[in-house]
């Protein structure tokens, strides 16, 4: 279990490849957000790409599978589907 955990914090953040380089400015240039809250939001990427399996892993063992699975694509998509929606605070 030690080993496991090891290597999902070294892991943290790694799926993001390329894409974690530009983010970051990204969320400052074209979306506004303050270099704080930026920062908070890849921290927060970084933490919910360690905490997320390890949850749905947990659910996973105590209901269905396969409705866990389900459930985790269905939250996937919704999430996906938020960003099309997205509206600005602050034209300009």
């Amino acid at each position: 279990m030690i080993v496991a955990l090891v290597q999902m914090v070294g892991a943290a953040g790694g799926e993001g490849g390329v894409n974690q380089t530009y983010i970051g400015p990204h969320l400052v240039k074209d979306e506004g957000l303050s270099l704080t809250l930026a920062g908070l939001a890849l921290s927060v990427f970084t933490l919910g790409s360690v905490v997320g399996p390890l949850g749905f892993g947990w659910l996973s063992d105590r209901f269905s599978r396969k409705t866990i699975i389900q459930a985790a694509l269905l939250l996937s998509a919704l999430g996906t589907l938020s960003l099309a929606h997205e509206t600005r605070c602050c034209p300009g």
